[in-house]
């Protein structure tokens, strides 16, 4: 009987909360992921203001934000998860989602620690703990952004474990008791001279917690108690995912070595010069090493890309080399090391001359890159260097943060661009051909600058068009279509051999639209 009364209570406290989402739901930003640098720079200058202010001034603009962040959050969610059924999700997302979570931490961490048994404080804290327990069940009930932050929260440079510690403190029986009591005795029912006269006392006659205790609803159902099972759960799934990735591990750094020769462009002069007076800061560099075991078992075309970083002189040129967010790009970029990559060994900077060992490579460009302003560049360099010291992602996971892949290195950092991915075991994988083929998507933001070929004699130029044939497109009336075949299993009748089957396979080509 206990049992029943109290999931008829918690049934009860979640009805009161789902009531108060509609009018919530009116309010919600819209979220744009072209404009997710905006978005990032108004979190982290929210999060400025609030180190400022003053108890006494705080408590009207915290409950502004506590709404407006929540509000933002729940916009934040629906987007990740809508893009994660759609297919469409981007790794350069998880920069806008940490920037959330962190100002989370720092409002509801400044909201706790205000003054307890003082009315003001103490309706302020009952709201955030509603607010709270609302966010927190958005991002972690839902299986699929639990997943994404428990990654996020091993990546220990950007100290998201402080929301474990938040929520133990705001998530417990005592927390909540002491809230419930005082209130109730001090702060219920509320007056109406009194919803007049005070902004925060009116908002707190309309809260999911105020109803709550109108329909004598208890507040204990808030504490944070089903999450042990929960955690049990991800813990063992988590373990599965690691024997697989450490089997892959395993085969990488096996077969990563097996070589038959050198590259044919190796220490080639012409392709040394065209680099040197073409290349501009943020190129991607596609390499494909066709003298490797690697090569054979990555699929497609090229198995590597490289960032090049630019030289000191175009650095300056361009008022970038002194930002504090170059710093730990100066001294390899002096040494000559222009290149930031991640091999199965872990992230370096390589010279353009060992990078050039290879068989072809192709130079590619973000349109426009240059020209973004200097604090989107500057964002860029930012998560560049947020990749260093990580380990090889041997998982292929785009949406983990706390290892990389080649791809994912700018994948994070270049701002909003949809590159293009693969669902593999359920993980959201970029490839080196995935990034390639975007450059041949109509209205795509990347464009190819050059591509080069080595053979027994040498140096080989190519066009546009034959980067894009080893890529499978075709250029068809001016536009490039990717080839691909559609096969079926046919039943032929014969009056020799029976019943037999036989493939019967159609070439397909497809326009792509970024």
């Amino acid at each position: 009987m206990k049992k029943l009364t109290r999931n008829y209570k918690t049934l009860c406290l979640a009805l009161v909360f789902i009531l108060q989402l509609p009018a919530l739901a009116q309010a919600l930003p819209r979220f744009s992921y072209e404009k997710i640098n905006d978005h990032i720079t108004s979190l982290r200058d929210l999060r400025i203001r609030k180190q400022s202010l003053t108890e006494e001034r705080s408590r009207d603009e915290l409950l502004l934000n506590l709404r407006v962040v929540e509000n933002y959050g729940q916009s934040l969610a629906h987007y990740i998860l809508d893009s994660f059924s759609k297919g469409t999700i981007q790794p350069y997302t998880l920069n806008l989602l940490h920037e959330f979570l962190k100002t989370e931490v720092v409002i509801h961490e400044r909201i706790v620690d205000l003054k307890s048994d003082v009315l003001e404080n103490e309706v302020l804290k009952a709201l955030q703990l509603e607010s709270f327990r609302k966010i927190h069940d958005l991002y972690f009930h839902k299986k699929t952004l639990r997943t994404i932050l428990n990654d996020q929260f091993k990546i220990e440079s950007l100290g998201l474990d402080k929301w474990y510690s938040l929520r133990d403190r705001v998530l417990n029986e005592r927390y909540i008791s002491n809230r419930e009591d005082f209130l109730k005795a001090k702060a219920f029912p509320i007056k109406e001279f009194q919803r007049q006269k005070s902004k925060l006392l009116n908002t707190w006659s309309k809260s999911g917690l105020y109803v709550a205790l109108e329909n004598n609803v208890s507040w204990a159902p808030l504490a944070n108690t089903e999450l042990f099972w929960r955690n049990i759960g991800d813990g063992v799934l988590a373990g599965v995912g690691k024997v697989a990735i450490g089997a892959s591990s395993v085969f990488g750094n096996a077969v990563g070595n097996i070589a038959w020769r050198e590259g044919y462009l190796k220490n080639n002069t012409k392709l040394l010069s065209m680099l040197k007076e073409t290349l501009k800061p943020f190129d991607l560099l596609m390499e494909k090493k066709a003298y490797k075991f690697t090569d054979i078992t990555i699929p497609g075309n090229f198995g590597h890309v490289g960032v090049y970083m630019g030289s000191e002189e175009q650095l300056r040129k361009l008022g970038l080399w002194e930002l504090p967010e170059m710093k730990p790009f100066r001294a390899p970029i002096k040494e000559g090391k222009r290149i930031f990559q991640v091999r199965r060994w872990g992230l370096e900077f390589d010279s353009l001359e060992n990078f050039t060992n290879l068989d072809e490579i192709a130079v590619l460009r973000v349109n426009g890159f240059l020209e973004r302003g200097k604090k989107d560049l500057s964002l860029t360099i930012e998560y560049l260097g947020d990749q260093i010291d990580k380990n090889y992602d041997f998982g292929f996971d785009a949406m983990t943060g706390e290892t990389v892949t080649c791809t994912e290195i700018f994948a994070f950092s270049y701002g909003p661009i949809r590159w293009p991915s693969d669902e593999i075991l359920g993980r959201t994988t970029i490839s080196p051909d995935n990034v390639a083929e975007l450059a041949f998507y109509k209205g795509s933001p990347l464009k190819t600058i050059f591509y080069v070929t080595g053979d027994e004699r040498g140096l080989q130029h190519r066009s546009e068009q034959e980067l894009g044939e080893a890529l499978q497109y075709k250029k068809i009336n001016g536009l490039y279509k990717k080839s691909s075949q559609k096969c079926r299993r046919d039943m032929i009748r014969s009056r020799r051999n029976g019943i037999r089957f036989k493939y019967i396979c159609d070439d397909i080509l497809t326009e792509k639209n970024y």
